[in-house]
């Protein structure tokens, strides 16, 4: 898997209490700067999809989720695929997504974290309507780049995100599900972090990575694809910071490369992905259901694949399935998590085949009209 840069973001300074857009302020680490993509020269078809991919963001970055008829659950898989520029509507105003679920905000007369602070520590809430995983508020932070100093409030108490990192190290437990654990502490944790969990078992990035790659893909959340993204996004993180690449880490490495080879054998002629995530092949006549394993799929290839990968027919025409049947069935009430995880797919093609660049989405999109 060839790495690609992505840049760290900080929310900022929210204005009037959470009520307006957001100011971000940007660093640039060394270790992450741009790669040999975008395309500069592009044909005509790379600049009709870039067209056709953007016409659809654009909608949905400004048709944003209502916290009154948003659940936390969704907005947050809404901030999945827009991260720090994502928004939300809050009665005539609008607000940033993530400073609203950080800040502990009721969506739907749900909050995402626990009313009660006990031992002045973070509890997040899980469940339906809050989150769905554990360690998936931290992930969404983690894909987002959002600082460790951040702030998250909970009942008048203050914390940031650092203290959600702690809350994440204490979950992890052996023989469970640690895809999200994986991604986001990959992101805020170094390689020499050793840690003991609640339940007493010692813990690094490396044994969480190791759990992963012992369990199936086939079953797990999504069909697997998080699964794939989260031992994806660790890797990405390993090889940014030029940590050692052990035995566990080229596993892993090659683990990646496979996958994308095998998934891309499913693919079906119009560029969707199998509607039985990586079984085998599957054709279905349900829209939504195609929309949902393809968007999860092409989320996490997008991602993982090389350079030269990318460029492929196969990848374009998959970014042309997906686009254009999300803006097709755009009116049409689709669940949150299908929309989260697809346009992401098309976000980080976005950034990565054609420029576009966190924290300047509102340009690229259109800014938000009340």
């Amino acid at each position: 898997m060839r790495r690609f840069s992505r840049r760290d973001f900080n929310i900022g300074t929210l204005l009037s209490g959470i009520a307006t857009t957001t100011v971000y302020s940007q660093q640039s680490p060394p270790e992450e700067q741009i790669a040999d993509l975008p395309l500069r020269d592009l044909s005509a078809a790379s600049e009709q999809r870039k067209n056709s991919l953007r016409k659809t963001l654009k909608f949905f970055y400004n048709n944003p989720p209502s916290v009154s008829q948003h659940t936390p659950w969704e907005i947050l898989h809404y901030a999945i695929a827009f991260g720090v520029d994502a928004q939300v509507k809050t009665g005539e105003q609008h607000a940033s997504a993530i400073g609203w679920l950080c800040w502990n905000y009721p969506a739907r007369g749900q909050r995402l974290f626990s009313r009660l602070v006990t031992e002045n520590r973070l509890v997040v809430n899980e469940g339906p309507g809050v989150e769905g995983h554990e360690g998936q508020l931290l992930a969404l932070l983690a894909m987002s780049k959002v600082r460790s100093d951040f702030t998250i409030k909970v009942n008048g108490a203050e914390f940031t995100v650092n203290d959600l990192v702690e809350h994440e190290k204490q979950t992890c437990d052996n023989g469970t599900e640690l895809t999200f654990q994986l991604l986001g502490l990959a992101h805020y944790l170094t390689a020499e972090t050793v840690w003991q969990s609640a339940t007493g078992n010692e813990f690094t990035i490396e044994s969480l990575l190791k759990s992963e790659l012992s369990q199936q893909v086939n079953g797990a959340a999504c069909g697997g694809s998080h699964r794939l993204m989260g031992i994806s996004y660790a890797l990405n993180r390993r090889i940014h910071r030029e940590e050692p690449m052990t035995p566990a880490w080229l596993r892993a490495q090659k683990y990646i490369d496979d996958y994308i080879q095998y998934v891309l054998q499913f693919q079906n002629p119009d560029g969707s992905f199998s509607s039985n995530w990586f079984q085998s092949r599957g054709v279905t006549d349900d829209v939504r259901r195609t929309l949902y394993t393809s968007g999860h799929v092409l989320e996490w290839l997008v991602f993982s694949a090389s350079n030269e990968q990318l460029m492929t027919d196969q990848v374009s025409l998959a970014v042309d399935f997906l686009s254009s049947t999300l803006h097709a069935k755009r009116l049409t009430g689709l669940e949150m998590g299908t929309v989260g995880h697809a346009l992401r797919a098309l976000t980080i093609y976005d950034e990565r085949v054609f420029g576009a660049k966190p924290g300047m989405r509102a340009e690229l999109y259109g800014k938000i009209t009340k």
